[in-house]
């Protein structure tokens, strides 16, 4: 895939089901980095109920939203500036906001940085080969939190 001619993919259904992303079966994903993308590919294979769509840039993302309608937002470190700031914002304030996580190729001072920055959930490496699954956990998580808070 070409994602410099390219700015938005959406995955068909992969292969097979799996209860583990259960909350997340639309997962919007802003990188800049061909990896990261190929990384979140090779993990939506493994469960038939998730779809995903890419964007290359947070404002192309942010008009998206709507249409869209992500149940998770993963922004790549690499996206995490002022406009990364502002989708997440954006996100926020969504009726049903999604779990926003902000990938890097390894969890260490660089994400927990961009996390606080952005406002994001949580971190996750995305080489992790149970990407889905932690994502589920922040999600689940998140849920938690905010019923503490109630």
């Amino acid at each position: 895939m070409n994602t410099q001619a390219q700015t938005h993919t959406e995955t068909g259904i992969p292969p097979q089901t799996a209860d583990r992303t259960r909350s997340h079966r639309r997962i919007m994903l802003v990188t800049t980095r061909c990896s990261t993308l190929l990384a979140l590919q090779r993990a939506c294979r493994a469960d038939q109920a998730v779809q995903f769509c890419f964007y290359a840039n947070s404002a192309a993302a942010s008009r998206a939203l709507r249409r869209f309608r992500p149940d998770a937002l993963l922004v790549d470190v690499a996206c995490t500036g002022r406009a990364g700031q502002e989708l997440v914002e954006r996100v926020r304030g969504m009726e049903a906001a999604p779990t926003v996580a902000v990938l890097a190729d390894s969890i260490g001072p660089r994400m927990s940085e961009a996390v606080d920055h952005v406002g994001a959930d949580g971190g996750l490496a995305v080489t992790a080969p149970d990407l889905l699954e932690r994502l589920g956990a922040l999600a689940a998580r998140r849920t938690r939190d905010r019923v503490d808070a109630a």
